[in-house]
């Protein structure tokens, strides 16, 4: 049999397997952990190859191996921005839409609500035009923290491109709850920022839709938040709104119009 003390990745089972493959099939390739000379474990990938004598005896093993080190960080690197926004870390639409349906499922199991927020951040584009996109940047990543210190660890917060973010409460009681963050939010981002030596000063418009209550699936609240966000600016900016019925008939009836006008 081959020496397993370099074969860190293999267990008992699969030491065994990879045994009965070398003598029936005279090779066996896979990926396990090996150990370098300074003790650190490296994902390996390794071919193995039987060479025999004459009488079919076993003279010994060849081992190749590829350090796959460099193609794992890329993977996981593929794999956190497929789900995750760039700038900012954040969970991206996709993430967002999985946990959302996650939170629905445990929100009906035990009788509570969730609440989507859906941010708009007031003035952003006067900010990114006057001072510059790195700038900007910057900002955003400012706004960030400050979001962050505002929910709990599990709620989640998302970033939909742009000035957009999303904010997913969980086990909500009532829209009194919602009420509270949104007043922490608001009161945080009246705190004035300081970038390359300017005094920004900035808000939010924010828009609630509340599950069950506003819809029963990720992209009705998605479009009900975002509805009663538009309504949020329109009332003046830095204040957040609840979606209501009365708020969708409005929106159909002003596209009714605009496209009759046409």
């Amino acid at each position: 049999q081959p020496p397993q003390d370099y074969l860190i990745g293999l267990d008992g089972s699969l030491f065994q397997v990879v045994c009965e493959t070398l003598e029936s099939a005279g090779c066996w390739q896979g990926e396990i952990r090996l150990k370098c000379q300074e003790g650190r474990l490296v994902p390996s990938w390794v071919a193995i190859s039987v060479v025999r004598e004459r009488n079919d005896r076993v003279k010994h093993y060849v081992s190749i191996f590829s350090d796959m080190t460099e193609r794992k960080e890329a993977q996981e690197r593929i794999e956190f921005l497929a789900h995750h926004d760039p700038l900012t870390g954040l969970p991206n639409r996709l993430l967002l839409r999985d946990r959302v349906e996650q939170a629905q499922a445990h929100a009906a199991r035990v009788q509570s609500r969730i609440a989507l927020m859906y941010l708009d951040l007031d003035r952003f584009k006067t900010i990114n035009d006057s001072l510059g996109h790195p700038v900007g940047d910057v900002l955003l990543k400012e706004v960030v923290e400050r979001l962050k210190s505002c929910v709990r660890d599990s709620d989640t917060i998302s970033r939909q491109g742009g000035d957009e973010f999303i904010i997913l409460l969980n086990d909500i009681r009532d829209s009194e709850a919602v009420s509270r963050v949104a007043d922490k939010i608001h009161q945080r981002m009246a705190e004035p920022i300081v970038l390359e030596n300017h005094l920004l000063t900035t808000s939010f418009s924010i828009g609630v839709a509340l599950y069950p209550d506003d819809g029963g699936d990720f992209d009705s609240l998605l479009q009900k938040a975002d509805t009663a966000m538009y309504h949020a600016k329109e009332a003046g900016r830095n204040g957040h709104r609840f979606f209501t019925e009365q708020m969708n008939l409005q929106v159909v009836e002003h596209l009714t119009l605009e496209t009759r006008l046409r």
